[in-house]
This record gives C-alpha cells, structure tokens and sequence, in this order.
C-alpha cells in the first residue's frame, strides 16, 4: 500500500518523525483500531462464537454441515502470524493489501494472517479467519467462498464486511438476503465493528 502523505513545510527531520508515526499506527487515514486489543486468539475466540450462533440459527440450515467443517478447520489448523519483513504474500502492497492467505493445497496449510490485520477491529479480523477456514475446508474458489463466510457471519446475527469478491461474484451468487452497510462515502469514520466496504482493494 502506497502512503500518501499531503505534508508542506515541514523541514525533514519533522517529516521523518511524521512518516514514522504514520508507520507505527501502520495506517495513514484507514479504519484503525485505537484500543489495540486485536489478537489472534481474540478474532479466533470471535469467530468461533459465530460459528456456534450460525449452527443453531435454524435459517442456516442449509449451511449446518459447512459451518461444521469450518469449525474443524479453525480448529485444528495453526494460525501463523505474518510481517511485512518476511517477504511473503503479506509484503505485496502494490495494488491494496493482504490481511491472510493460505497457500496451495489448501488442506495441508497455515492460515496466515498478515500483521496489518490486527490494526483492524476484532470482528474484522474474525470473518477474514473464517474465509480463510472455508479455504482449508476445501472450497478453493473465492466466490463460494465469500458466499459462505458472508452468510456465517449473517447468520450469527452479525453484518458482515463487504469484501473485494462480492461485487464480481454478485452475478454467479445471490447475496440479496445479507445486509452490507455500504452507504457511506467516509470510511475514515468506521470505529470498531461498523460494517463497511473498503475503499481500497483487500485480499484474504
């Protein structure tokens, strides 16, 4: 991700203690965490409890034996944390950021959450976890993917985030009965869990 910064007479000492506040905050104008209380354990401990909600809402019926799978895979795969430094798939900022991945196959992978993604609230880093959890599962394809982690998180009685697959997978799967908060222009003002959509490209 490229850092704008719009910043006039400032001598370069000051400037370079800006550039490292931005840095140390690793967001210049993105939704921000300010509590810093996102953690692994703390987004799996979150998407595990959707899970559970999702299983016994009766409207998820359809999706009881993927929510299962999903579980088991969250469950028993190791969650590796990422930095920028180490030169992976979390480094390449060029066209948007990376918040996780899993490699290929997907069945005997990591998740990998890119650290960047504990700048972002805990719920955030709770749906990433269970897109990334479907992938383990064995559904490779990022729109079914979507599909499913969208309707978890809904039917956990939570609004999920639209992600960047939603728009092009909108014509090969209906997510008509989930509710995106989309509406507002300025992001910069998402505090916590405000559902919203990026305006930047995120993969996961």
């Amino acid at each position: 991700m490229k850092i704008r910064l719009s910043i006039v007479c400032f001598s370069v000492t000051r400037l370079s203690a800006l550039v490292a506040l931005c840095l140390s905050i690793a967001s210049c104008g993105l939704p921000v965490n300010s509590s810093k209380t996102v953690s692994i354990s703390s987004g799996k401990s979150q998407a595990m409890d959707w899970l559970s909600a999702a299983q016994s809402n009766p409207s998820a019926n359809i999706f009881k034996n993927s929510i299962t799978q999903v579980r088991n895979s969250l469950t028993s795969t190791d969650i590796v944390m990422e930095y920028p430094e180490d030169n992976g798939a979390c480094a390449d900022e060029i066209d948007g950021i990376t918040l996780a991945y899993v490699k290929t196959p997907t069945e005997t992978s990591d998740i990998n959450v890119c650290s960047i993604a504990l700048e972002y609230s805990n719920e955030i880093l709770a749906q990433v976890l269970i897109h990334e959890s479907i992938h383990i599962a064995g559904v490779e394809d990022e729109c079914g993917t979507t599909y499913i982690e969208t309707h978890i998180v809904h039917f956990a009685g939570q609004k999920p985030f639209e992600n960047g697959y939603v728009e092009s997978c909108g014509g090969s799967y209906d997510f008509s009965d989930i509710s995106f908060s989309t509406f507002s222009d300025d992001f910069n003002a998402v505090s916590g869990w405000n559902p919203f959509k990026f305006d930047f490209p995120v993969r996961y």
